[in-house]
């Protein structure tokens, strides 16, 4: 999961290894799914494990803290830096967090 300009960024270079999608910051559930150019496929099934791409150096970040998804969706198993980018890691995904919408 991303911010836009992150995900779409990603999912065009990716060639389909790693499935991106877009999601917002929402008061009530702590992340919804972007309703604008979101690939369906990718929001179905089981994935064993979540990203959430939460800091970057690129201007269109996620405006969600760490704080913040764990309180939405627990702890995550790791919050790592990669190429600049921060993300939180689920490796065994809550149902909640698989089944934004």
């Amino acid at each position: 999961y991303g911010s836009y300009w992150m995900a779409i960024r990603h999912a065009e270079l990716g060639a389909g290894a790693v499935r991106w999608v877009t999601v917002e910051c929402d008061r009530e559930h702590g992340l919804r799914l972007m309703r604008f150019n979101n690939d369906t496929a990718a929001t179905r099934g089981r994935p064993d494990t979540i990203a959430v791409a939460i800091g970057s150096a690129i201007p269109a970040r996620l405006p969600c803290s760490v704080t913040r998804l764990a309180d939405a969706f627990g702890e995550p198993d790791d919050v790592t830096t990669v190429n600049g980018v921060q993300f939180a890691v689920w490796e065994q995904p809550p149902e909640r967090l698989r089944a934004i919408r």
